[in-house]
């Protein structure tokens, strides 16, 4: 029996509408409740109508369309109408502050925007309202085209500053047969029932829902996640497959219960997207076993490591393994460090272009020759080659000359019983260069002054990487995937330097 052979994205959305048009592609519920169904043969004729529109303006090869909407099928079919035209994807948050807005968009350079602004003013934005008039019913045959570039990523990155990260990989693959196993991802496979919850403007939910629909998945799409709902619609529709954050996972918790029966559908639930506590990864590893599975990569798809939870837990604090990846860990001087110890990790993809991506309105990606290339993450590998994070660079603490990693000590904070959250940042002090500053959330009722936590630290880390000032807060911002920005949590604080934030201050 001959292979499959690849297929462009959009060949594969007819040749799937085509061959079970009345099945549900997308199971839509809003944050108010309601709900909403597409069928293949619904999707296939929506999006096709909607290319015709983007093409009679011009949109095709080397345009780009902006999607800056919340969840919805809406946002699912402007994506696959610009494939269908060729054109690049950009999804972006819908609520951004204007001058944020402004400065993705001038990077974008846009053809089309659809978003549901109602103070963008411009001939290239479609309000999200008035969407059925870019369709074009006309029944024109559209191009075949494998679209390269076909996504983008808007990010502030680490500095705040606006970039956009392209991704260089071409929308066609091969699908798969009949009950394979197998890539892009150790528990996802053919014609599953995927549960999408996270925000589409991040990478992660946006890249498997995608895929999901190339290997005909049905997919259950919240406008936003809510761990109630999440726990609903794993019931509902018999969730085989999601991807859920480390942050997820934590306001999923409390629904867990001991024979943890609303999570037997599950087949793989792929975690990724923000540090992932240790207590927190143990817990679900326990429950899912080998169905758990993180993956530590970035947005510039420069590599992936991945670790099952079975692997977790032999292998406590481990992002994994290197996945069509090699690894280098790389001192301050360039040079090669032995496993234990910590360096920058650089990564390089052995199953593509590596790099696998390029930013607009930043510097390149930083590289060393042979292809390999960072993010500024730090971390170091074990005897058996498993990678162990430390923190980013932008993020480091040096601290009366010795570095000091935030994760570590956020790691220590967390063991605390009273502790629900903690961020730990750098702050200019005049005797120590930076010191040592915690931003704690404590659970409900809980008591533990700073004393009490300092106290606590010390039992589990050498004096100098503990906290030298406190800050107890409500609770910590975060953005919608679960990242805690310390970047932006520094700046944000104009804070004397010998001016302590205690509790009883």
């Amino acid at each position: 029996m001959n292979e499959p052979l690849v297929v462009s994205w959009p060949e594969r959305f007819r040749a799937l509408a085509a061959e079970h048009p009345d099945t549900t592609a997308i199971r839509y519920t809003a944050a108010d409740g309601a709900g909403r169904m597409l069928t293949w043969g619904q999707l296939d004729g929506w999006t096709d109508r909607l290319a015709r529109g983007l093409l009679a303006r011009g949109v095709g090869p080397g345009s780009t369309v902006v999607v800056a909407l919340p969840n919805s099928p809406e946002h699912v079919a402007v994506c696959h109408a610009a494939w269908k035209a060729g054109a690049l994807v950009l999804p972006i948050r819908h609520a951004l502050p204007v001058p944020e807005r402004e400065a993705i968009l001038e990077l974008a350079a846009a053809a089309v925007v659809v978003s549901a602004w109602d103070d963008l003013g411009a001939p290239w934005h479609v309000h999200v309202s008035d969407l059925e008039s870019l369709e074009d019913g006309s029944g024109t045959a559209l191009p075949d085209v494998a679209t390269h570039p076909a996504r983008a990523i808007g990010s502030g990155g680490s500095t705040g500053r606006p970039k956009l990260i392209v991704s260089l990989d071409r929308l066609a693959g091969r699908p798969p047969l009949p009950g394979e196993w197998g890539p892009p991802g150790r528990t996802m496979r053919l014609g599953q029932r995927q549960l999408v919850a996270g925000p589409l403007y991040h990478v992660a939910p946006f890249y498997w829902l995608h895929v999901g629909l190339f290997l005909d998945h049905e997919i259950t799409l919240l406008e936003r996640f809510d761990p109630a709902a999440v726990r609903a619609a794993v019931e509902a529709d018999g969730i085989q497959w999601a991807f859920l954050s480390p942050t997820m996972l934590r306001r999923l918790t409390p629904f867990l219960e001991p024979d943890d029966g609303w999570l037997a559908s599950l087949e793989g639930v792929y975690a990724s997207g923000g540090p992932f506590p240790a207590w927190l990864k143990q817990d679900w590893a326990s429950r899912l076993g080998s169905r758990l599975v993180e993956r530590y990569g970035a947005a510039e798809d420069i590599g992936l490591c991945e670790i099952d939870g079975v692997e977790a837990l032999q292998h406590p604090g481990s992002v994994g393994r290197p996945l069509d990846t090699e690894i280098r860990i790389i001192d301050a001087d360039g040079a090669a460090v032995p496993p234990g110890e910590v360096g920058e990790i650089f990564l390089r993809r052995t199953d593509g272009p590596s790099p696998a991506s390029r930013y607009v309105g930043s510097p390149p990606i930083r590289t060393i020759p042979g292809g390999f290339a960072t993010v500024g993450d730090l971390g170091r590998l074990d005897g058996d080659g498993y990678l162990h994070l430390a923190d980013r660079r932008a993020d480091l603490i040096i601290s009366g000359d010795a570095n000091v990693y935030p994760a570590e000590v956020e790691g220590a904070l967390h063991r605390h019983p009273d502790v629900a959250e903690a961020a730990v940042i750098g702050l200019p002090d005049d005797s120590w260069g930076q010191r040592v500053h915690a931003i704690v959330q404590l659970r409900p009722g809980a008591r533990a002054t700073a004393a009490d936590l300092d106290r606590h630290c010390r039992a589990f880390l050498s004096a100098y990487k503990c906290p030298k000032t406190w800050e107890f807060v409500a609770a910590l911002p975060r953005d919608d995937i679960g990242k805690v920005r310390r970047t932006a949590l520094a700046q944000a604080r104009a804070i004397p330097a010998d001016t302590p934030t205690e509790d009883e201050a």
